[in-house]
């Protein structure tokens, strides 16, 4: 996914996805992981896929801490099962917040 568009502000949390996984059979919880190089300003609620079948969504949330754009995976893990394993790649911009001063004339 590339959130080019949707800038966040640094050092707040955006929630800039929604995941929905169907989910059939799974023999045990299948772990949601972030990886990459700015893995640290994503992350997921939940971190997990539970056991068995149903639908989960997936709550990605932005929180940049310097300014720049932002590449991180979040890496599905159905490791031990029939299910094949997934990467959803994130790309995001963040934004500095503007501060203005306000002088009297």
């Amino acid at each position: 996914f590339d959130f080019s568009n949707a800038a966040a502000p640094i050092n707040q949390d955006t929630q800039i996805a929604r995941i929905t996984v169907k989910a059939t059979g799974l023999k045990t919880a299948a772990p949601i992981e972030i990886t990459g190089t700015d893995a640290a300003m994503f992350s997921v609620s939940p971190t997990s896929i539970p056991a068995g079948s149903g639908t989960t969504v997936v709550t990605v949330t932005y929180h940049p801490t310097s300014t720049g754009k932002h590449n991180a995976n979040v890496y599905f893990d159905f490791d031990g099962t029939d299910a094949t394993l997934g990467t959803v790649s994130l790309t995001a911009p963040s934004q500095s917040r503007t501060t203005r001063s306000i002088c009297p004339s």
